[in-house]
């Protein structure tokens, strides 16, 4: 019995923990939303800046498509419950790049969404204070 208790307890965390991989596979159009009249690098160069600055560490960054670039950072203890993932996509167009970013604490919680989402808008906020520095 001793051997199992771990082993149930590690089980149990496991079903109600938030992963990278569920952070990054959420759809590509979700989360808090902003539209910048800035050309994609300086966006990405803002996004990538603001993740550090609240101490997100990214983890990857990659081309979804032609058109979308996605982000997946952590922020916190890299394993176990305490901290958060956070994933912006940076969707191009001609003139103006529309950015989603999705903030989810590690424990998942319905206690944990108001605070999850207020960092996101906040990071939105980031990247456009460094969108509009000329």
């Amino acid at each position: 019995m001793r051997t199992i208790a771990p082993a149930l307890l590690s089980l149990l965390c496991l079903a109600g923990c938030t992963t990278r991989k569920q952070v990054a596979g959420e759809p590509l159009d979700a989360g808090v939303m902003a539209v910048y009249r800035a050309p994609f690098d300086k966006v990405k160069r803002a996004a990538l800046d603001a993740v550090a600055e609240l101490a997100f560490g990214v983890k990857e960054e990659k081309w979804e498509d032609e058109r979308r670039y996605k982000i997946v950072c952590s922020q916190g203890v890299a394993s176990g419950t305490i901290g958060r993932y956070a994933r912006v996509v940076i969707e191009t167009a001609d003139t103006e790049c529309t950015v989603y970013v999705i903030v989810k604490s590690k424990a998942a919680g319905a206690e944990a969404r108001p605070v999850d989402d207020t960092i996101a808008a906040d990071l939105q906020k980031r990247i456009l204070k460094r969108v509009e520095k000329p």
